[in-house]
């Protein structure tokens, strides 16, 4: 007999190498790999999302307000314009380095929006309209009767009063408002802080509105008023100090916020530049009682 079946030596049979190769089909296969289902899944995927970016409406379905292109090439949800476009409720307006659009607001005013800018339309209805400014800065021109008007930024939020202002946020939350005409209020956390014309106010991530003080002041007051808006009232002697005739804007507002411990030297050197009316009687100002410095207040702002 062959040694064929043993070793593979020898001269097969025939009929051996026949059952062989029938044999040989019905043998064990290694498996094939796989192919990488995920690879058209994937480019699957992508040709959806051109699909709706595509698909996307270029004019938005409900309230809404005219972007015009002043500079560069803006763009609304993504997508550059030549002119015009509309501005959609919850819809972005982004500028980069070279970029300027305006946003128009029948019977309100316009917005201007700088370059580096991200503002978005959160709210618009017949009473009440809402930007947000995420980051950048927008220059503003209202002329609708006081809080029609309203801009939230992550520090604080700016509630128009009919006037005209510059208002600049960083990405790291960290904001200015400077106003050129009427006056502005600023709130949030907890603070409020009303800024009129020709002046300015510093804000901050979690902080809300710090002190305002006029433009002209500016030297003079912002390094130490910074320190006193982190925490460190230390530094009111610094302020006190640096304050002239029209400064009772910077000096009636830290009179609202100071510990008990400094408001003596705060109502002293007030007084001082602009005497109380009678309904600010000094006990109840040192007390912080509302009514008192209401009254005081309503007397200096006549006179910023």
């Amino acid at each position: 007999m062959s040694d064929y079946l043993w070793d593979k030596s020898g001269k097969p049979d025939p009929e051996i190498e026949q059952l062989e190769r029938t044999l040989g089909k019905l043998g064990y296969r290694a498996p094939q790999p796989r192919r990488r289902l995920w690879i058209p899944l994937l480019a699957a995927a992508a040709l959806l999302v051109l699909f709706v970016l595509y698909r996307r409406p270029r004019t938005p379905t409900g309230p809404s307000f005219e972007v015009a292109r002043v500079e560069g090439n803006p763009r609304i949800e993504s997508r550059t314009f030549k002119t015009t476009a509309r501005l959609g409720v919850g819809w972005a307006l982004e500028t980069d380095h070279d970029d300027i659009a305006r946003v128009d607001m029948p019977g309100v005013g316009h917005v201007q929006v700088l370059p580096q800018s991200l503002v978005r339309l959160a709210e618009t209805r017949p009473d009440h309209h809402r930007l947000s400014l995420e980051r950048g800065a927008i220059h503003v021109k209202v002329n609708a009767p006081p809080r029609l008007f309203v801009v939230d930024t992550p520090a604080a939020r700016a509630i128009d009063l009919g006037c005209e202002y510059v208002l600049t946020m960083s990405p790291e939350g960290v904001g200015t408002l400077e106003v050129r005409s009427g006056s502005v209020e600023l709130e949030g956390k907890g603070h409020k802080a009303t800024i009129p014309a020709g002046a300015m106010c510093g804000m901050r991530k979690g902080a809300g509105p710090g002190t305002p003080y006029f433009t002209r002041s500016a030297e003079r007051l912002r390094a130490p008023l910074e320190k006193v808006d982190a925490g460190d009232w230390a530094a009111i002697d610094q302020v006190i100090s640096a304050t002239d005739h029209y400064d009772t804007l910077t000096l009636i507002h830290l009179l609202e916020r100071a510990p008990e411990a400094h408001r003596p030297k705060l109502y002293a050197r007030l007084a001082e530049l602009s005497p109380p009316p009678p309904a600010a009687k000094p006990d109840e100002v040192l007390k912080g009682v509302p009514s008192a410095m209401s009254a005081w207040r309503t007397d200096l702002e006549a006179k910023w």
